[in-house]
């Protein structure tokens, strides 16, 4: 299975799980990462974390999940 579409059917879960659609779950994220983006305080994190700009959806949870993953590593 892809990534994209493994990803769309853990939305899709937390979605139900939360009785609301896949859209709003969506749609909420896309909100948090565009006030993220906004604000002036995150501004280097964002370009070292994100250099070609503002990330989709994918793209954050993606980044979001490798930088877990790899802070638990170290954790070991």
């Amino acid at each position: 299975m892809d990534e994209n579409k493994e990803l769309r059917l853990i939305l899709s879960e937390i979605a139900h799980k939360n009785g609301v659609t896949l859209e709003q779950v969506e749609q909420d994220i896309q909100d948090a990462i565009d006030g993220a983006w906004d604000n002036p305080d995150f501004r280097e994190r964002q370009k070292k974390l994100f250099p070609d700009g503002k990330p989709t959806i994918e793209e954050f949870i993606m980044k979001m999940s490798q930088f877990v993953k790899e802070a638990s590593d170290t954790d070991d």
